[in-house]
């Protein structure tokens, strides 16, 4: 009888780098391997499993062919619209299939390919009748015509499609035979400027376009449809900025006087320029805005030149980000100092990793524990702030969790055996960790979800009929080393699956 001789996988891997190395560095198909060597393609997949495997074990990028890729994005778009007829947006039906747009134009030069290939026709002539059913549906929900983010969250089809068809969302209700109610939405001057104001002392400087955008209730369209542009709203309660505008200046050094101050200081003066330059980038640094700077008499551009420019010249985009932060911060810590917060904001809005601050925050809790102000000392909520969470916690927040005493808080906010801190382990308070999704990653979770609970597929639409609403959730809990990416960790659930989960966990 004669023995078949072992081959050891030692033998292979090199039988295998050798081969790779004659096809050019381009990994073979198992037709080529015959050609190439004298060893069958069924002895590697015998020794890893599958051809793809035995590649990647030795380290080398295997690559499908062009034509199993396609087969297998038609064969996901196909399944996928089976079980999903309901979608009616070819974006949404490629997303829920696993895919990206740019994907599938990469292996099928366009979307309309694919789709023909994979024999789906979707968004194909759809009638005004549809659309307008669409809309009239969310009216009789909402008993008022819907905003233009409402029927982007709520209708089936996108905005787009609706000015497409009927010019603009006046027109549809017109035909629709819906009469929009007039409302003396104006906000009067006195409102704007009196907000403008409130910026002001609160920031301390004068607010910039950035300050609107991040910290006012209005926007700075709402100015300009009332004052003819910001500046002329800044000037209503006295505050009068420097244009950027060519003026006649005094060189500090020689005493010409010229309208180009800083091309005469750039060619005559160039050390002076610079150590000029460093004296405004040391102003931004330490926590005034560009806008304060121009305005301030020391300054020698004086409106001739912004200050973002010299920003943008000497520092990088991180160092900027950061310094914004910083400045935030500052903001938040004033309006602490001031009293404007309480208990419950200034631990969550002014964190700090340095223990300087923590021990600062463990004094504030030990003297208000002390004081009677609070029932404990886990920091995030008074006396009176408890007894309304315990009554309702969505009402406050989300991200507010429950931890039980382990001791990791007191480590590190405060001593382990002082008299204010033993009852810690033994009543449970609820800890804010401000850990939840955001807005922009509840709205993709739910439309990967096609706004169903991923349990029990009930609908959005019929939560909102009982009075529940959908909830996004992570699959592990951050505490447990979950992650914060939504997209690997983010589901969604109704009110009931959700908490069934937290109890089970």
């Amino acid at each position: 009888m004669i023995e078949m001789k072992k081959i050891s996988n030692d033998e292979v891997i090199s039988e295998m780098k050798q081969v790779y190395e004659k096809n050019d560095s381009i990994v073979p198909t198992m037709k080529k391997w015959k050609d190439l060597s004298n060893m069958s393609a069924d002895v590697v997949n015998r020794v890893f499993g599958t051809w793809k495997k035995a590649w990647t074990a030795i380290g080398i990028k295997y690559k499908e062919p062009l034509y199993k890729k396609r087969e297998r994005i038609i064969i996901d778009l196909q399944r996928t619209y089976a079980q999903n007829k309901n979608i009616v947006k070819t974006k949404d039906l490629i997303r829920a299939s696993g895919h990206t747009i740019p994907t599938i134009i990469k292996y099928f030069d366009s979307v309309c390919h694919a789709f023909g290939m994979a024999k789906i026709e979707i968004n194909k002539r759809i009638p005004k009748e549809r659309f307008m059913e669409d809309f009239v549906s969310v009216y009789n929900k909402l008993g008022r015509i819907p905003t233009d983010q409402e029927i982007r969250s709520m209708c089936k089809y996108h905005i787009s499609s609706f000015r497409k068809h009927f010019g603009s969302i006046d027109n549809l209700a017109k035909i629709a035979g819906i009469e929009r109610e007039k409302q003396n939405t104006k906000t009067s001057d006195k409102e704007l400027l009196k907000e403008l104001k409130r910026l002001h002392i609160e920031l301390q400087c004068v607010p910039t376009l950035l300050d609107i955008h991040n910290c006012c209730k209005y926007s700075a369209d709402t100015y300009q449809r009332s004052f003819g542009n910001f500046t002329n709203a800044l000037n209503k309660i006295g505050l009068n900025l420097t244009k950027s505008k060519k003026i006649n200046m005094k060189c500090p050094n020689c005493g010409i006087i010229s309208k180009t101050i800083i091309a005469h200081m750039k060619y005559n003066h160039p050390e002076e320029l610079k150590k000029h330059e460093e004296f405004v980038i040391n102003l931004y640094k330490g926590g005034l805005s560009s806008r304060s700077i121009a305005i301030r008499d020391d300054i020698l551009y004086n409106g001739a030149s912004p200050v973002n420019r010299l920003v943008r010249k000497y520092l990088t985009s991180e160092q900027i980000n950061e310094l914004r932060k910083s400045k935030i911060k500052n903001t938040l810590k004033k309006e602490y100092a001031s009293g404007k917060y309480g208990w419950v904001n200034d631990l969550n809005r002014i964190r700090t990793s340095s223990e300087e601050g923590k021990k600062k925050n463990s004094d504030g809790l030990k003297q208000a524990y002390e004081s009677g102000k609070r029932e404990s000392w886990n920091k995030g909520l008074t006396k009176e702030t408890d007894e309304r969470v315990a009554q309702s916690a969505q009402q406050i927040s989300k991200s507010i969790k429950l931890l039980y005493g382990t001791g990791e808080i007191e480590k590190k906010l405060g001593p382990e055996n002082s008299k204010w801190n033993n009852d810690r382990n033994q009543v449970t308070r609820r800890y804010r960790l401000g850990l939840d999704f955001s807005v922009s990653d509840r709205y993709n979770i739910k439309k990967r979800a096609q706004y169903k609970c991923q349990k029990c597929e009930i609908t959005q639409e019929e939560l909102e009929e009982v009075g529940k609403t959908l909830e996004c959730d992570h699959i592990i809990p951050i505490l447990d080393g979950g992650l914060k990416d939504w997209e690997v960790n983010g589901q969604a659930l109704c009110t009931d699956c959700h908490k069934i989960k937290s109890k089970s966990q």
